[in-house]
């Protein structure tokens, strides 16, 4: 009885490692039984929160919004289904925004400490290329069965859910700080995207977020072009309405998906970089992209008045001469703030392209973590060599990209090494860069040192 009564005793800490390995059943059994572990118990349960388009979900976070767990609940991610899946050519009509969500959706103040709203879709199983029936077909299909009328947001099950979802979320700006959207359906008309965006309720919420993530969908199965050519004209679209407008943003991300870049072999950036002026930007991740000399330029602008952290991943370009561009714009514009500049490696298999089951996720995971950390490569272990500055573009056929290096050997010397030079050119050649990335290393190093002293 004695150790019972000095469980009150125990730190925060221990009491979180004592329910790590509860599941939520258990949680909630704990939650009705102790009150020693209460306080614990309910920010494991209550810290995030789920929510879908139902009415029985939309009236359980409802029910704590009214209660005093409100104030425990830090994320709320919203997933709603998806109406019309891959497998059937009619929509789920059982599968509609109910009135509840829509409130909740609405009443996000009444969540005091909520900090992100994660907005969630899942089109995993859609096949873009033979399936006429998705969102992304669908107006096209509808103009001609309604006589030349574009398909309204009414007229199609997932984007009306989708809109009406963000319509109602705009009622809630100001009342969290980080906006994550993840898989949003591109959806290019000649109206353009969701209608909500061109609305000032949304250019009131974006204009007040700290933190703004925009992850575009991937498609499995065979639909990687088809998915990729219809971002280049939804991110252009994203660009105009919202991102020029996150005045406050003080981080950025931007992630394309291997199965649907951003930017791709017409058009190898999707948007021009140079418009963006985000005063306020602090820290910048761009991942599955292509670029040429609007990225670069970006940076350098915002690397010399506020940017503390670079984070470039799974990106790439058509010629070193943009990689250069990049290192040298931050050189010159001697960035004041910046601490971190990461450009990830990159697996390029040997005598092969990369694509199929051979990609990054491939690596074994004791592996990545030094890897990562610049500690080992893995050209022995795996038979693979790793590019910081690769040189690419998406091919014109699925899954993925041409990497221009393929069968360049690293290891050649003299007039072979030249010979091979001639043959592929000197894109190849990353050594010539490895002088302004040390510079740009070299400059981060200073700066930490300066915040630390601050």
């Amino acid at each position: 009885m004695d150790e019972l009564a000095n469980l009150d005793e125990l730190p925060s800490e221990i009491k979180s490692m004592i329910i790590n390995g509860c599941d939520k059943d258990d949680l909630q059994s704990l939650l009705l039984t102790s009150t020693r572990l209460k306080d614990v118990v309910e920010r494991k349960l209550y810290e995030e929160i789920t929510l879908d388009e139902t009415e029985s979900k939309g009236d359980a976070v409802m029910a704590i919004a009214n209660s005093p767990r409100a104030g425990i609940v830090r994320t709320i991610t919203y997933a709603p289904h998806d109406p019309q899946p891959m497998q059937s050519d009619d929509h789920d009509a059982e599968i509609e925004l109910s009135e509840a969500t829509i409130e909740v959706l609405r009443s996000l103040h009444k969540f005091p400490a909520l900090e992100t709203f994660r907005f969630r879709c899942d089109i995993g199983g859609w096949d873009y290329n033979n399936w006429p029936h998705g969102a992304y077909h669908f107006w096209m299909y509808t103009r001609e069965m309604a006589e030349g009328a574009l398909a309204a947001e009414s007229e199609e099950p997932c984007r009306r859910l989708l809109n009406g979802s963000l319509v109602a979320l705009c009622e809630s700006a100001g009342a969290f700080k980080a906006l994550e959207l993840y898989n949003l359906p591109p959806i290019p008309t000649q109206e353009g995207s969701y209608s909500v965006f061109r609305t000032d309720k949304w250019l009131a919420l974006v204009r007040g977020l700290k933190s703004f993530d925009l992850q575009l969908a991937g498609c499995e199965g065979g639909g990687a072009l088809n998915m990729t050519c219809a971002h280049q004209e939804y991110i252009a679209d994203f660009v105009d309405h919202t991102i020029k407008n996150l005045n406050s943003v003080e981080r950025l991300r931007l992630a394309g998906d291997p199965e649907g870049t951003i930017g791709h072999y017409d058009e190898q950036e999707s948007f021009d970089w140079t418009i963006l002026d985000l005063p306020c930007l602090k820290e910048f991740e761009l991942e599955w992209s292509s670029f040429e000399s609007g990225l670069p330029q970006f940076l350098a602008k915002h690397a010399k008045q506020t940017l503390e952290e670079i984070h470039l991943r799974r990106c790439f370009t058509m010629s070193l001469d943009a990689w250069e561009h990049i290192l040298k714009g931050i050189q010159e514009s001697q960035p004041p703030k910046l601490v971190k500049m990461r450009i990830e490696p990159y697996p390029v298999l040997k005598s092969t392209t990369f694509g199929g089951s051979e990609n990054y996720d491939d690596l074994p995971p004791q592996f990545v973590e030094k890897w990562e950390q610049g500690e080992v490569t893995f050209d022995v272990e795996l038979d693979r060599r790793f590019r910081r500055f690769v040189i690419a573009e998406t091919c014109e056929s699925y899954g993925a990209l041409q990497i221009k290096d393929d069968d360049y050997d690293s290891d050649l010397e003299g007039e072979e090494f030249e010979n091979q030079m001639e043959e592929f050119g000197s894109d190849l050649d990353e050594a010539k860069l490895d002088g302004d990335w040390k510079a740009v290393q070299d400059i981060c190093a200073r700066n930490s040192i300066k915040a630390a002293k601050a």
